[in-house]
């Protein structure tokens, strides 16, 4: 059945699609379990009411605060690669420069400078 979904959907939105319906699904599960307590209130299905939506909101809030804390790190390990990349194109930048340098006093001074 998986495959004839992703002719009808994009994989990334069928992959939330499933994880909201989850998200309902258990927060209608807490409901109902929850309506054994307040069976003697004056509003027993509040929770059962209550319960999904809620349930979604945290689901979708704790979803991404997870994916922004995971993009974070990927983001700081590829600039720690950079930083490494560029401190060596900075070190043989330098070094030709300083070869650059000593040539350059050697053709204006003789070998007596240089």
């Amino acid at each position: 059945m998986r495959r004839h979904l992703r002719f009808l959907l994009p994989e990334y939105l069928l992959t939330w699609q499933v994880f909201a319906c989850c998200l309902l699904i258990s927060g209608q599960i807490m409901g109902l379990v929850s309506y054994a307590w307040t069976r003697g209130t004056a509003t027993p299905l509040g929770y059962v009411f209550l319960v999904p939506p809620s349930c979604l909101i945290i689901g979708f809030i704790v979803a991404l605060a997870t994916t922004a804390q995971r993009l974070a790190s990927q983001i700081e390990a590829e600039l720690e690669v950079t930083n490494r990349e560029l401190r060596w194109t900075l070190a043989r930048l330098q070094e030709i420069q300083r070869q650059r340098k000593r040539a350059l006093v050697h053709v204006l001074h003789g070998h007596v400078q240089a």
